[in-house]
């Protein structure tokens, strides 16, 4: 009789006869049988029993609601279980380590079979033999899993199974396909409660329930889960799904770690404004200090992008200590929005003279420090422009020129007189005040020795010194301490091209400025290239070269009456010109004038006067 039989017994024909069912001899056994059959599923389904056999039994009797619905707590004790076949008689023992467990569960092979709890979350099995060695369990085991949970498990969770194999695998379910449980978040704090997962895991389950209370709307939750995060503590992908939630609800001091840990380029403009906001806030000095470096590069960006609010324009002002250009664009956002106070463009002006290079709006940045700024930091930044005016040919602006003019009147430093000269030069027509200016000036400097090129541009404006007017100049800008050589040869009709090259050290005739004076006639190049040694340098660098020539164009400007050089130069324009009318006239005009100065300045007359 098949009641007096033992379970395992009972199990295997309550098997066979579900099995074999539909067959016609079985029919009326199966029939005569099927309450039993439920009586002793429900009497080994409260035991936790399980097997091959009983498997088959359990996923009758599960098709039927009534039975499933009185039975659901106690499914779990079987639902989870997979059969584990060894193939090594040498194994003794499974251990199955499951994803957010801290402890793995080990289990006995009787006759090389174990049945083992295995959740639905990631799991590792490995096998040990008699001397504890562990092996891969998939290199010498097959496993089948007795029973599948999957239309199980929310039933179980609302009939009050909370076992950590009912819990996980409705959270890796979700995670993995996406199925759905009303009761996921509450599971997820369940988890992040339980002492026996790892924190790992926890911070897995943090992001779960971050993304719940994010679409649901939940600020509190929200910002009590992200109090104590820890980005470090989980992988690339969910670190940066928790640091845009911590950015979009700016969870701070956290969304400080967000930003570093997301980038500048990929975090909107709302978003770094608020981060900024908070940190302006912030009264913990160190934290600001560690962050500085973010935010201040954040609050520039937001200023590139057209997007700084006031809040932020201010802050650059008052902390942002980048190169020119920077300070230059925060400069004019400042002015635009009559923001600017003295103590950033004194900032401006202290970088420009650190850097040595000059602001786009250096002009105007000046003209706003004059008005309020200190004097010595003017006057230094003045002759400092003044300078990069003279030796460097950088243009300055309407108000540089203003005040290099009053400084050139006021003080007479030679700086600025000689930059205002230059200023001079590059006019088309001079006042009376100025040809008189440029007039004595240029003959007291002359006279000290200082002749620079562009002297030669008030030609015909004003009355220069004749050695002014005759000679050509070769310039070089280097700095004082260089040592300047210019290698020249000059070639004329009479000499032809074979001489050698002269070399001559180039007088620095005022601060950097290396000047080469030529006398040329009209039939002579002047070739030349020039070498730098700049100090600590073992050897000379070639750095330019070029050929100095009078041009017909120029020479023709003359008129006659000017020099006696002039005039020796016209005539061999002439000559090569085949002017033969023009030619005779210069030669005429020359035996005049030095017949004139042979009768002035004769041996005896000069004897007698002096």
């Amino acid at each position: 009789m098949i009641i007096h039989l033992i379970p395992q017994k009972k199990a295997l024909l309550y098997s066979y006869l579900i099995k074999n069912k539909n067959e016609a001899d079985l029919q009326d056994i199966y029939r005569e049988y099927k309450e039993q059959i439920y009586s002793f599923a429900s009497e080994q389904i409260k035991k936790g029993e399980i097997s091959s056999n009983l498997a088959t039994v359990y996923k009758l009797v599960f098709k039927d609601y009534n039975f499933l619905s009185e039975h659901y707590s106690y499914l779990p004790s079987v639902i989870f279980k997979k059969k584990i076949v060894c193939k090594n008689a040498n194994m003794q023992f499974v251990t199955i380590v499951t994803r957010g467990l801290m402890a793995g569960s080990s289990y006995k092979f009787n006759d090389g079979v174990a049945i083992a709890d295995v959740s639905g979350e990631y799991s590792t099995a490995v096998v040990a033999d008699k001397e504890g060695n562990l092996y891969p369990a998939k290199e010498y085991c097959d496993s089948e899993r007795l029973i599948n949970y999957y239309d199980y498990l929310n039933s179980c969770y609302e009939a009050g199974d909370r076992s950590y194999m009912e819990l996980l695998t409705i959270v890796a379910e979700n995670d993995r396909f996406h199925k759905q449980c009303k009761h996921l978040t509450e599971i997820c704090e369940q988890l992040l409660a339980s002492k026996v997962i790892t924190e790992e895991y926890k911070y897995f389950i943090r992001n779960k329930l971050l993304e719940y209370y994010f679409e649901a709307n939940e600020g509190e939750k929200l910002e009590l889960i992200l109090n104590d995060y820890d980005f470090n503590q989980v992988d690339g992908k969910l670190a940066d799904y928790a640091a845009n939630i911590v950015l979009i609800r700016n969870v701070y001091p956290l969304s400080l770690q967000a930003l570093k840990l997301i980038g500048l380029d990929m975090v909107g403009a709302g978003k770094l404004s608020k981060v900024i906001s908070s940190y302006i806030e912030d009264e913990d000095e160190a934290r600001k200090k560690e962050n500085f470096g973010i935010i201040i590069s954040s609050a520039y960006r937001l200023l590139l992008d057209k997007k700084a609010d006031d809040e932020v324009v201010i802050f650059l002002r008052d902390n942002y200590e980048g190169g020119v250009t920077e300070l230059d664009l925060i400069y004019k956002e400042l002015r635009d929005r009559n923001l600017l106070n003295v103590e950033f463009v004194s900032r401006v002006i202290q970088q420009m003279l650190f850097s040595e290079s000059l602001a786009v709006e250096s002009d105007k940045i000046f003209e706003y420090y004059e008005k309020f700024g200190e004097e010595t930091l003017s006057k230094a930044f003045l002759s400092y422009v003044s300078y990069k005016w003279l030796v460097r040919d950088v243009r300055v602006g309407k108000y540089f020129e203003k005040r290099i003019y009053d400084e050139a009147y006021k003080t007479k430093s030679t700086l600025f007189i000689v930059s205002y000269l230059k200023i001079l030069s590059e006019k088309k027509f001079l006042t009376d005040e100025e040809r008189d200016y440029v007039t004595v000036w240029v003959e007291n400097l002359t006279e000290d020795g200082i002749i620079l090129p562009f002297f030669k541009e008030f030609k015909n404006k004003c009355r220069l010194p004749a050695e002014i007017e005759n000679s050509n100049y070769v310039v070089c800008y280097a700095d004082s301490e260089d040592e300047v050589a210019i290698n020249y040869r000059i070639i004329s009709s009479a000499n032809g091209g074979d001489r050698s090259y002269t070399v001559e050290w180039m007088k620095n005739v005022y601060q950097g400025i290396f000047v080469k004076e030529f006398l040329v006639f009209a039939d002579e190049v002047v070739q030349y290239y020039i070498s730098i040694k700049e100090k600590g340098d073992d050897e000379p660098k070639i750095i330019m070269s070029d050929e100095l020539v009078i041009k017909q164009d120029v020479l023709f400007e003359e008129d006659l009456g000017h020099s006696l050089f002039s005039q020796i130069n016209m005539m061999y324009v002439c000559k090569d010109l085949s002017d033969e009318k023009t030619l005779k006239e210069y030669m005429r005009n020359y035996v005049a004038e030095k017949e004139i100065i042979d009768k002035l300045f004769s041996l005896e007359t000069i004897d007698e006067e002096f």
